[in-house]
């Protein structure tokens, strides 16, 4: 199988979920997961953007070039809303799993995610700078 590669399946305790294999022998990494409550509240249309944009912008995160003029959102509030919330899941990720195969992402999630949002740039400049020192010396 190509690496990086997402997987996509329905779990029974946590609903869909979305996970991603970044290098060879690398770990899945639980990226997103939505319960089917969620995605039913959601509607059809808005539940397969969301699922869109969290494929897409991975995919845009791992392969720049490709995917470089492609819109991800039509509404920007709400995906750097979701990058931000990405980009935190992902850093707790690296640290129970002390790891820094997720610091490429989680710095583009962060800046994509600082775009509309005050805590994220606030994040992005303080706060990340320093966990990532923490992850790269453990």
């Amino acid at each position: 199988m190509n690496i990086p590669r997402l997987e996509i399946y329905l779990s029974q305790s946590e609903g869909l979920c979305i996970s991603n294999v970044e290098k060879q022998n690398s770990d899945v990494v639980l990226c997103a997961n939505v319960s089917l409550n969620e995605l039913k509240s959601y509607g059809s249309e808005n539940s397969a953007n969301r699922i869109g944009e969290i494929v897409l912008s991975t995919l845009k995160c791992w392969h720049k070039q490709e995917f470089r003029n492609l819109k991800i959102c039509k509404d920007e509030g709400y995906k750097h809303y979701h990058f931000y919330k990405f980009a935190l899941r992902l850093v707790s990720h690296a640290f129970s799993e002390k790891t820094v195969a997720h610091n490429a992402a989680i710095e583009f999630f962060l800046q994509e995610a600082a775009i509309s949002i005050e805590d994220a740039r606030k994040y992005l400049k303080e706060t990340w700078p320093l966990l990532q020192h923490q992850l790269e010396n453990s």
